[in-house]
């Protein structure tokens, strides 16, 4: 960081520090993938789908998704946890989802705000992953952005491991001074039909360049979301003055100045506490 950089950080807010990290270097998904230290990432939770819980999902998808009635489904047709049934779409219909903290009835192709490549071409997002749509549903985006925080750290990739086996591997982070807030709401995840969708790079995103209409919705809530207690508290003043320009050993779990050990979970610290307060919930 340069001496000029030094002191027109002192004046930014941590929005437009990370947007100076987001401008020093753009990257693939695939060079994130190859810096993945994927024993750092958060396991895929237990999942289990018996014969039963199998053909309770089929009835729900042939009732209220196959129907392209682009409606919520009412929290009282499911008889599993909604995760479940959001894995059993991906897994087993082909089906691609989105999250949003609001139900969108026609996704219009926008530019991202990221710092992967081809980033600003307009498209419309989705992920084969139920778990990654649920916390882009449920994370209170506004309650961050009052706070200077424009974005998280989220990355899915599914993997082999050393047996060969098929894995999928999360990394969810907010900034450590909101994390104890829990900056949750509820949210929707969109069942999206995957015609018109091209993977980008091992599947761990999707998009469209075409408008697309949701074939059903469903309201997930921070209770829904299995990997809750697994979210991750990261420095992003500290990530947008030292923005990497590799994304090896990424996503740097160990890096005690990136993910604070010293500070408590009421957001704290001696040496940090003016900050701090910046960040109370109001």
């Amino acid at each position: 960081m340069s001496d000029e950089e030094r002191t027109v950080s002192k004046h930014l807010t941590l929005e437009q520090l990370y947007r100076l990290g987001l401008n020093k270097k753009k990257t693939t998904l695939e060079e994130v993938y190859q810096g993945t230290r994927f024993d750092q990432l958060i396991p895929f939770p237990a999942f289990s789908l018996d014969a039963k819980l199998k053909r309770q999902c089929e009835v729900l998808f042939k009732e209220r998704v196959l129907s392209n009635a682009s409606e919520i489904i009412p929290n009282d047709a499911f008889s599993m946890p909604k995760w479940i049934f959001l894995e059993y779409l991906v897994k087993y219909q082909n089906a691609l989802l989105h999250g949003s903290a609001n139900p969108i009835l026609r996704f219009e192709p926008r530019s991202s705000q990221d710092n992967i490549v081809d980033g600003h071409l307009p498209r419309v997002y989705a992920a084969s992953s139920g778990i990654m749509a649920t916390f882009f549903a449920i994370l209170d985006r506004p309650f961050l952005t009052k706070r200077g925080i424009c974005a998280m750290n989220v990355f899915y990739a599914p993997f082999q491991d050393a047996t060969g086996e098929t894995r999928e591997g999360f990394h969810f982070a907010v900034d450590y001074r909101c994390l104890p807030m829990k900056p949750y709401q509820k949210g929707i995840v969109h069942v999206l039909s995957r015609d018109s969708f091209t993977s980008d790079s091992r599947g761990m995103q999707w998009y469209s360049e075409i408008p697309v209409v949701p074939q059903a919705m469903i309201e997930m809530s921070p209770e829904d979301f299995p990997l809750l207690q697994d979210i991750r508290g990261i420095d992003w003043e500290f990530l947008a003055k030292n923005f990497p320009d590799t994304m090896e050993g990424f996503p740097w779990i160990n890096d005690e100045s990136l993910y604070p050990r010293n500070k408590n979970r009421d957001g704290e610290n001696t040496d940090d506490s003016e900050k701090s307060r910046v960040f109370q919930k109001t």
